[in-house]
């Protein structure tokens, strides 16, 4: 997002291949921009050009992820790095790109995921790797096997006209060496130049010089909190309301005496465990506090009055039901009385509301209180990430006008993986044959696309081609990958405390790993 980019293409250029980011563009050569402007943004006076063949030589691939007007999610582009061009700009050539034909009547994007007939030049890196690709992985007419032939000839015949320009360098520049025996090219094996026996002494040890140069809440605090905050609001209203509102800051009024005199745990092994054994003090403490006030309610109000504690107690409060649903994959809460989902890739309005600004403040302190991180006028924004990963952010006013405002990204409870993104037609097979190759040859790849398009689900994801005898770092603003190796340090930024001291921003963290 900033300056570290320099310090991640930085630390892709001295020894840590196979390295994955993922960064903010809605095309590959809007990403080779995007990390130019942010390699500009550390300060470094560099010039352009050795920004672009900083950019060409550290990056191997961009894996581009775009959303879809229909809401779906789909790898549009795998483009590979191919160096820097005449002009002096880096060269990119797409390998896999997405055909759009059109939209079907039901609003459904019609198109396909097809090779674009180039071949990648790191292709022997597959063969000197032991890996074999299916045939047709980069179409119909390009078979994988005689690519590889066509591959090593190339490099070969490379290797020859390279040695015919040394030579006649060598010719011109040292007239006094003796006469060099040209056909011993012709019955050599394959070689790498540099090391060629039939090159001059000095030309030798000239190339040799050049490259050598080159803490969480407990339940009895959350009850605390929410008496603190309903007592602060009781009784705005009227009638019926004010009637339940009042039931309800009785019930927890009681559970909260519950659960100081009568031992009940506090900490849980699972948040189910928690929730059942919540419910039933909290039913308890409700037909308690019906009792006592003389209020008649049906069976069905009853039971939504306990639900609605639970998901205070236990959860996020009327957001809670939201989160559960596993076909919603984002929560948008702009300010107490409009709340949206995303369901099926479409943003649509939810019946849920919340009591006043207070109950949205409440829900936010809950998530960021256990992470060690505040948000309040001083502080009026925060990232911030729930138990299972999901991504959070909340700005409250005066940024935020129509009030505390609150985005939620879910992330599954099972992470997808390869052959769901397939399933899900967000890449085809082939094009996931392809990235594990990648991944298996340590290429440097970037994951590139806009605000939710499936960045982070894509990444996490490929990371399962990882070797689990590798050790694996992540770093992150908020911890939110869930890799299954068993070797993994999970690194995660911090913000400036009350005095604005003690911030460890990503830059730190990245050039921390390069240690690790």
């Amino acid at each position: 997002r900033g300056g570290e980019a320099l310090d991640m293409l930085s630390a892709m250029n001295t020894g840590n291949d196979g390295s994955l980011t993922t960064g903010h563009a809605n095309s590959p050569k809007d990403m080779v921009a995007r990390l130019e402007t942010m390699v500009m943004m550390s300060g470094m006076d560099l010039p352009s050009r050795v920004i672009r063949e900083q950019i060409a030589s550290a990056v191997n691939i961009f894996i581009q992820q775009n959303r879809l007007q229909d809401g779906s999610r789909k790898i549009t582009h795998i483009t590979e790095v191919a160096g820097i061009d005449k002009e002096g700009l880096v060269e990119i050539r797409n390998i896999f790109e997405w055909q759009q034909h059109g939209v079907d009547e039901n609003g459904k994007v019609q198109g396909a995921l097809v090779p674009s007939g180039i071949v990648p030049t790191f292709l022997l890196r597959f063969k000197e790797e032991g890996i074999v690709l299916p045939e047709t992985v980069f179409g119909e007419n390009h078979k994988f096997s005689e690519l590889l032939v066509q591959a090593e000839k190339d490099k070969i015949a490379e290797e020859r006209a390279e040695m015919e320009r040394l030579l006649d360098l060598s010719a011109k520049q040292q007239s006094d060496q003796p006469a060099v025996d040209r056909s011993a090219l012709a019955n050599r094996e394959p070689f790498g130049w540099a090391e060629a026996e039939v090159l001059p002494v000095a030309v030798r040890e000239r190339l040799a010089r050049e490259k050598e140069a080159a803490e969480p809440v407990s339940s009895k605090n959350r009850l605390s909190l929410l008496a603190k905050q309903r007592s602060s609001s009781l009784l705005d209203g009227d009638g019926e309301n004010s009637a339940i509102e009042k039931l309800k800051y009785d019930v927890q009024e009681r559970l909260a005496r519950l659960i100081q005199f009568e031992n009940v745990p506090t900490k849980f092994d699972s948040p189910e465990e928690e929730r059942e054994v919540m419910q039933e003090k909290i039913e308890l403490c409700y037909r308690q506090a019906v009792y006592a006030q003389g209020l008649s309610l049906s069976r069905q109000d009853g039971q939504q009055i306990v639900a609605e504690l639970v998901y205070e107690v236990c959860g996020l409060g009327p957001i809670q039901k939201l989160l559960d649903r596993e076909d919603i994959t984002e929560v948008m809460v702009n300010g107490p009385e409009r709340v949206f989902i995303e369901h099926k890739g479409k943003l649509q309005l939810s019946d849920v509301k919340f009591k006043d600004n207070g109950a949205v403040m409440h829900v936010i302190q809950k998530i960021v209180a256990p992470l060690g991180r505040r948000c309040d006028e001083s502080s009026p924004l925060v990232d911030a990430r729930l138990k299972d990963g999901s991504r959070v952010n909340a700005i409250i006013p005066p940024l935020a006008l129509c009030g505390p405002t609150i985005t939620i990204r879910k992330f599954a409870k099972d992470p997808f993986r390869i052959k769901d993104l397939v399933g899900f037609g967000t890449m085809t097979q082939a094009m996931a044959d392809f990235i594990q190759a990648c991944i298996l040859v340590k290429l440097n790849c970037v994951v590139s696309g806009g605000t939710g398009s499936g960045k982070t689900t894509t990444l996490n994801a490929i990371s399962g081609f990882v070797p689990h005898d590798e050790r694996v770092i992540t770093v992150e603003d908020a911890a939110e990958l869930q890799l299954l190796q068993d070797h993994v340090v999970s690194l995660e930024t911090r913000p400036p405390n009350v005095e604005g001291k003690g911030a460890v921003h990503i830059r730190d963290l990245v050039r921390n790993s390069l240690r690790m």
